[in-house]
């Protein structure tokens, strides 16, 4: 029998699906797949972020709602007593800083100029002011003088002044001034170059030329009763009173005798 064209087509179509398809016994000798690898400890892990730790909200300890309450008043109170302190802190440091301002203002100006050696204090003699008077002609020593004399301080204008006073004249100088000169044979304080001086002294320390003039007058009024001169002039007044009564009881015992 020949083959046909047909049968031939059939045997080449099941020939190829033979070929496509695998045989048991290959399929059988097929490896095996390979199992996972164990992971050793020496593998490199990924690492992984450990959460915060959780803080509690509430204190640890377990108080009851009165004591838990006290707690927070005695709280607020500390913290109240704490600003007040730092409130007193604060108005003592601005009271402080005042001070200093004006302690920088009061503070005399430097100078280079030195004073002159005819200045010799206290001035214990007319002769010696004149000297002083002669020196004070130049600006230059006015000028030192008084930045000297504001260095003698004081606790208000009265103060400074008589600090200034008694640092210039003797007693026994003083008593032979007043202010405009007067009264019998006292000289004039006013006319002075000194008191000039003495004025600028003083308004570097914020004194007034009023206050001072006021305080350099009360000064020289009152200067004759120091140091003994208020109880001499006291006995001076009372010795012609006390002769005038000895002599009517002189006159009174004679006429009783009479």
């Amino acid at each position: 029998m020949k083959a046909t064209r047909k049968d031939s087509l059939t045997s080449e179509d099941e020939g190829a699906k033979r070929l496509r398809m695998p045989s048991v016994k290959l399929a059988d000798q097929s490896v095996p797949p390979v199992p996972p690898r164990p992971r050793t400890a020496s593998s490199k892990q990924p690492q992984q972020l450990q959460p915060p730790p959780e803080f509690p909200s509430q204190p640890v300890w377990n108080l009851p709602a009165a004591s838990r309450s006290q707690c927070d008043i005695n709280l607020l109170e500390r913290d109240q007593m704490i600003f007040r302190a730092l409130e007193e802190i604060k108005a003592q440091v601005r009271q402080n800083t005042l001070l200093l301002q004006a302690l920088a203002k009061k503070q005399p100006p430097q100078t280079t100029m030195s004073l002159s050696d005819d200045f010799k204090f206290p001035i214990q003699s007319l002769e010696e002011l004149r000297k002083v008077e002669k020196v004070l002609a130049d600006k230059l020593q006015q000028k030192a003088l008084t930045s000297y004399l504001a260095t003698l301080g004081g606790v208000n204008p009265g103060d400074i002044v008589r600090r200034i006073m008694r640092h210039l004249l003797s007693d026994a100088l003083a008593v032979q001034f007043n202010w405009l000169g007067r009264r019998g044979q006292k000289m004039a304080f006013s006319a002075l170059s000194l008191t000039a001086v003495i004025r600028g002294a003083a308004a570097v320390q914020n004194v007034t030329a009023s206050d001072c003039e006021v305080s350099i007058k009360n000064w020289l009024k009152y200067r004759g009763d120091r140091n003994g001169g208020r109880k001499r002039r006291a006995e001076q007044q009372q010795g012609p009173v006390n002769d005038q009564s000895s002599s009517s009881e002189l006159d009174s015992d004679s006429e009783m005798g009479a």
